[in-house]
């Protein structure tokens, strides 16, 4: 029996770690996915500002890139930002990955089977009155005649 309560133990055990790494990791996640979306919306309102910038430059009839080559700079740095957060992202879910498989890797050995749950149908069997069993074969047999016959006899 103790078999089978550290069977139930190792079981909740197991998942209790596997929501607890699950739930950290996506907290982790979320804040880099959250930082990497407010870096790409500063990317684009810096590529609009550029584009808006070399639009007048255009209108009035000379384009200086040195004028937007600071925004350019911005753009760069952002890019190789949005690079980190991705590896980051890429790093904390290998590292869930590697802790769950972890956990997977676990030998759990099965409880024993016991001979009360083995013997618990021949108990119920044997609770049963021995005239009830009588009663239930005379009634086959009755019904085994009028079959064979086409009369029934009782």
């Amino acid at each position: 029996m103790a078999d089978f309560f550290d069977k139930i133990k190792k079981g909740l055990n197991k998942a209790t770690t596997t929501v607890s790494v699950k739930s950290t990791s996506m907290i982790e996640i979320n804040k880099v996915k959250s930082e990497l979306s407010a870096l790409i919306k500063e990317k684009k309102v810096i590529f609009t500002e550029i584009g808006e910038k070399i639009c007048s430059m255009k209108s009035s009839g000379s384009i200086d890139l040195s004028q937007v080559e600071s925004m350019i700079e911005k753009t760069v740095d952002i890019e190789s930002k949005i690079t980190e957060y991705e590896e980051q992202i890429d790093s904390i879910t290998k590292d869930k990955d590697d802790k769950l498989n972890a956990l997977d890797d676990e030998v759990i050995t099965e409880a024993p089977v016991s001979e009360e749950v083995v013997n618990a149908e021949e108990i119920v069997v044997d609770q049963i009155p021995v005239e009830e069993i009588k009663t239930e074969e005379a009634e086959t047999t009755s019904e085994e005649q009028s079959n064979e016959t086409g009369e029934y006899k009782a």
